[in-house]
C-alpha cells in the first residue's frame, strides 16, 4: 500500500523503495511488479520502463502478461 501511495503522490523514489522490498514470496508480488513499472513510466524513465515491461510480458503467468506486450509494442 506505501508504495502505491508513495506512487499516487509523485514519490516516486519511496514508491520504488517500498515496492521492491516485496518479496517473490508475497502473494502481491505480481502486482508490485505492475506498479513498479508504471513507477518507471511516471517518473519518466523509459529504459527501466522498457525492461519492467520485458520482464512482465515474458511471464506468461503473470496476470498482466498481456498488456505488458502491448504495451512494450507501443513503445518501440
Amino acid at each position: 500500500m506505501r508504495g502505491v501511495s508513495h506512487l499516487k503522490l509523485m514519490e516516486y523514489e519511496k514508491s520504488d523503495t517500498e515496492l521492491s522490498k516485496i518479496s517473490e514470496n508475497n502473494p502481491y508480488y505480481d502486482q508490485a511488479e505492475w506498479y513498479l513499472a508504471m513507477n518507471a513510466y511516471h517518473s519518466n524513465n523509459p529504459e527501466l520502463y522498457k525492461v519492467r515491461l520485458k520482464a512482465l510480458a515474458n511471464n506468461k503467468s503473470h496476470y498482466k502478461s498481456d498488456i505488458a506486450s502491448k504495451l512494450l509494442k507501443e513503445t518501440e
